[in-house]
């Protein structure tokens, strides 16, 4: 999977607070072993799914001149 380049920093710093604020939780308030198991397991899907919105999937593009193309995953509605 690529990464766009410009959400690499974006994806750094995500790392980063989630990293910290895992230790955080986890380690100053006393948390048991299944609470910690259940914190990471969900911040490793927050991480995951931040990781989904700035992947840069190939693309087939064709050469019609009647055919509009979005940047981002989705439908265009409407052009004006």
């Amino acid at each position: 999977m690529i990464i766009h380049k410009e959400g690499r920093a974006v994806l750094l710093a995500a790392l980063i607070i989630l990293i910290v604020l895992y230790f955080f939780i986890a380690e100053i308030t006393d948390c048991n072993i299944s609470c910690k198991t259940i914190l990471g397991i969900t911040e490793i899907a927050l991480f995951c799914l931040t990781t989904l919105f700035f992947r840069n999937p190939p693309r087939k593009i064709s050469a019609d001149v009647n055919l509009a193309f979005s940047p981002a995953d989705g439908k265009i509605i409407d052009i004006e």
